[in-house]
């Protein structure tokens, strides 16, 4: 298989097209229900999400740059969190990105450099600090599952879900990315 910085860029370049057989470490990313419909269209809600994010093929998720530390550049699966209030859909396995970088920096200049992209706001930042300092995961090529996987499926292949980004096997993506696509 191809080494990981090799499979990103054949990613990048023929996106939607995935190399199934390389390196490329993937995280499972946990995100709220909340979040997910504003950056990433699912679930679909009453009120479109910003078209500035719709019409990107580059966003920012924001979190505490405390515990498991992913590496760039890797894919990321999405796993929409659900069971809570104002959750209306189940958890599941919603979508695949390619995370093209990794940012700490303080929470303004965050905001300042990618409010654009991203759906928090520069006081959810700071909430979301730690000693002065916040994560953005900058990723591209958001490709969202025509069906999404579901808990107790995600169980089987990988464990329980993510607290916070969490590396899965290699061989772990290939069959999630096929059943999410419906393949």
């Amino acid at each position: 298989g191809l080494a990981g910085i090799p499979a990103a860029e054949v990613e990048r370049a023929w996106w939607p097209a995935k190399v199934t057989d390389s390196a490329l470490p993937t995280y499972l990313v946990p995100i709220r229900q909340a979040f997910s419909r504003e950056l990433l269209g699912v679930p679909r809600g009453l009120f479109s999400r910003p078209a500035e994010l719709g019409l990107s093929r580059e966003q920012v998720y924001y979190r505490r740059p405390r515990g498991p530390k992913p590496t760039a550049p890797a894919r990321i699966l999405w796993y929409m969190s659900g069971s809570g209030r104002g959750s209306p859909a189940a958890a599941a396995v919603i979508a695949a990105s390619l995370l093209d970088e990794i940012i700490e920096a303080p929470p303004a200049e965050l905001d300042s450099r990618y409010r654009h992209l991203g759906v928090w706001q520069l006081d959810q930042i700071e909430d979301a600090s730690s000693d002065g300092m916040a994560q953005a995961l900058r990723f591209i090529n958001t490709e969202t599952f025509p069906d999404p996987i579901p808990l107790r499926r995600l169980r089987e292949v990988v464990g329980s879900p993510p607290q916070a980004p969490r590396r899965i096997a290699p061989d772990a993506f290939a069959p999630l990315n096929r059943e999410g696509q419906g393949l």
